[in-house]
């Protein structure tokens, strides 16, 4: 008798957590090769006295699967290689990164002995083991780290940072420290974030990086979004012929327009209707799944739209119908600076408004030679039929 579906499994996948990012991963072998190399090629600079490169930047537009690629990592970093995912907040003082480094490569158990927890920090040691060979005392710096530490120097340590697009001044200063090797232990900085992340990080002194590293994030392979489907399928033992599962997978992948955020609102909707028929793909309704997993997008769009662009959502609308994409940062801004002149009531300057706009997502730079568009058709259809709605109630 087959094994019954986990319905257990079904439920907490169906809830839109950040835990279930990267939950059936698939693709991105190049980027991964990248990645792998870039830890090498780190380490070995470290090992001979060398500054090292820089630093990992991974970019894309909201969605892309950046957050994804980082579980990911944690879960498989290269080898000999050890792996930390760290957030932001974590950089808030040198003593706080120095503590939370040490707490994540240190015992478990003498971390809940000590009762510090450091809240969204994982890990992923590997074969490498990390003593802390001060007891009782907690490292107020980096240097304290690398005096404290002992364990595998053979091993470096994948430090894993989303969102730094985000990141203030005194964060920005605690990640040049690392990403200059000043840690004394080989600590390979792979950043996520927007298209304004580099930006963000120059502007704070951090323009040391290696071109060929930086890893830009856009939709997966054709075949790649089924195949994530079969592997949900066959996690939580769903029950189907396999000929209505390859169709429920390819129509899933169709749907999707391969991009990773719409794959995972796609999946979700799957899920809830497999939570209503007990597992049953037989029973599952397509038109009900497919229009589900749609209503998720569109909420998700609108939760991406910010008041600023709300209050210019008939502009906006304009520019993404009349401007030309891909589009010349210069050109960009000259077409924004005609459309909000032209409006008495917003008080918006093109430049800050454009730099509002790549924060959010409306406009992404895929190849990093500033020309931008709107990376997901559907939320510039979304966008433009707000704004439409908006002139027209006017």
């Amino acid at each position: 008798m087959p094994d019954a579906p986990e319905l257990e499994g079904l439920l907490e996948f169906s809830k839109e957590t950040a835990r279930n990012s990267g939950r059936f991963f698939v693709g991105r072998e190049a980027e991964l090769e990248l990645i792998t190399d870039a830890a090498k090629v780190w380490m070995r600079d470290i090992e001979v006295g060398n500054v090292p490169f820089g630093l990992v930047l991974i970019s894309g537009a909201p969605g892309a699967g950046k957050t994804a690629l980082l579980h990911h990592l944690v879960q498989n970093p290269p080898p000999s290689v050890a792996a930390l995912s760290i957030p932001l907040l974590r950089l808030s003082s040198e003593a706080e990164l120095a503590r939370s480094l040490k707490d994540a490569l240190t015992d478990r158990a003498h971390r809940a002995t000590r009762g510090i927890r450091p809240m969204g920090v994982s890990a992923n040691l590997g074969v490498a083991k990390f003593t802390w060979a001060l007891p009782q005392q907690a490292p107020a710096t980096l240097g304290d780290l690398e005096r404290g530490l002992s364990g595998s120097k053979a091993s470096g340590v994948m430090l894993l940072i989303d969102e730094v697009q985000t990141a203030t001044p005194e964060q920005i200063q605690m990640l040049s420290a690392l990403h200059l090797g000043a840690a004394g232990i080989p600590l390979v900085p792979v950043l996520a974030g927007l298209s304004d992340a580099g930006d963000v990080l120059a502007s704070g002194g951090i323009s040391r990086r290696a071109v060929e590293y930086d890893v830009r994030l856009g939709t997966l392979n054709a075949g790649e979004p089924a195949e994530a489907v079969r592997l949900m399928l066959d996690e939580f033992r769903v029950r189907g012929s396999d000929k209505n599962k390859h169709r429920w997978c390819r129509e899933v992948e169709a749907t999707s327009d391969r991009w990773p955020q719409h794959l995972k609102t796609s999946m979700t909707a799957l899920a809830r209707e497999l939570l209503r028929t007990g597992g049953d793909l037989e029973k599952a309704n397509r038109e009900r799944t497919f229009r589900d997993a749609a209503a998720l997008r569109t909420r998700g769009y609108e939760a991406r739209r910010s008041p600023d662009m709300v209050d210019a959502e008939a502009v906006l609308a304009e520019f993404l119908t009349t401007t030309q994409m891909p589009v010349g940062r210069r050109d960009a801004l000259d077409a924004l600076r005609g459309l909000l002149d032209g409006d008495p009531i917003l008080k918006f300057e093109a430049r800050e408004f454009f730099g509002h706009l790549v924060h959010q997502g409306v406009l992404h730079d895929p190849n990093g030679d500033s020309r931008y568009l709107c990376p997901i058709p559907s939320f510039r259809d979304h966008l433009i039929e707000r704004g439409s709605i908006a002139k027209d109630a006017l």
